[in-house]
């Protein structure tokens, strides 16, 4: 009794690609014998067709007929050598070596493919949301029926209205998302994340209406912009962290007036507490070294 034996990958993908390679053989054989078939019919057909015009040809085209019929048949014959070789030695020896390997290969054994690298891991990443700003003007005091009090030249009450250019408002944040193992992008339908981006929008938009007295900000007018990976895990596992809030103006490319925040949305505790439904949030959490 055959007994089965365990080889490589590399082997086994190795050798069937050889068996693979006999059977695409034997294929290209057999329609060449197929094609040397069709070949030996045309020519006798072209053969019949001459034999039928002697009767009603002279002497000469007698003789160029003949002459015609004969090579025909030399052609003819050579072809019916090959198809017998193809037939009665090629594809016998390769059925015979296709056999004989499928028999062989039957009794190989290959392991398992190694596991596949997951297809997403937990990372800590950096991102921005940003608020375009059209230009136009404020009123001050931006507090409504307050005014400026002057005495000099004379006394009077003033409310100023001062433009201001088009521009941005952004916010720098970082927070725990899970990342596409091999493109590193972040998964942005994945928990924590979507949770922890409404959590921010909230918060960067009271910001930015504190910060730069706007009247009103909707949460989800405010665009995602940059977003990457922090190569330093120290901080997976802790509350969004607001890293500082800018103001650009685009007349100034390159000129950013800048506040650092340095702050954690959420205490420890409230983190946990806004987390802990998320399971396989918790779990990769508990995983990690």
């Amino acid at each position: 009794m055959a007994v089965k034996r365990e080889v490589t990958r590399t082997e086994y993908f190795r050798e069937l690609g050889l068996l693979s390679g006999k059977i695409r053989r034997r294929r290209a054989l057999r329609s060449e014998y197929y094609s040397l078939m069709g070949r030996i019919g045309a020519l006798a057909r072209t053969t019949t067709a001459l034999i039928r015009r002697i009767p009603y040809a002279d002497i000469i085209e007698k003789v160029i007929i003949g002459t015609r019929i004969r090579t025909l048949d030399s052609e003819r014959t050579r072809l019916l050598t090959q198809m017998r070789h193809i037939r009665t030695t090629e594809l016998p020896i390769l059925e015979e070596d296709i056999g004989r390997e499928r028999r062989e290969f039957a009794l190989k054994i290959v392991p398992p493919p190694p596991p596949p690298p997951p297809v997403k891991e937990l990372g800590r990443v950096s991102l921005n949301l940003y608020l375009i700003i059209e230009a136009g003007e404020h009123e001050y005091p931006r507090q409504p029926e307050r005014y400026y009090h002057y005495r000099k030249p004379r006394p009077r009450r003033v409310r100023v209205k001062r433009p201001y250019p088009k521009g941005a408002f952004q916010s720098w944040l970082e927070c725990d998302a899970f990342l596409d193992s091999v493109t590193r992008e972040i998964l942005q339908d994945e928990e924590p994340f979507p949770t922890l981006l409404t959590l921010m929008r909230e918060d960067v938009a009271r910001e930015f209406e504190e910060e730069f007295s706007l009247s009103h900000v909707d949460p989800d007018t405010l665009t995602l912009g940059e977003v990457s990976e922090i190569a330093s895990p120290e901080e997976i596992g802790k509350p969004p962290y607001k890293i500082r809030v800018e103001r650009t103006v685009e007349a100034r490319p390159g000129e950013t007036w800048s506040t650092p925040v340095e702050r954690y949305l959420l205490t420890d505790e409230e983190y946990d507490e806004l987390t802990k439904d998320m399971k396989q949030y918790r779990k990769a959490l508990e995983e990690m070294p």
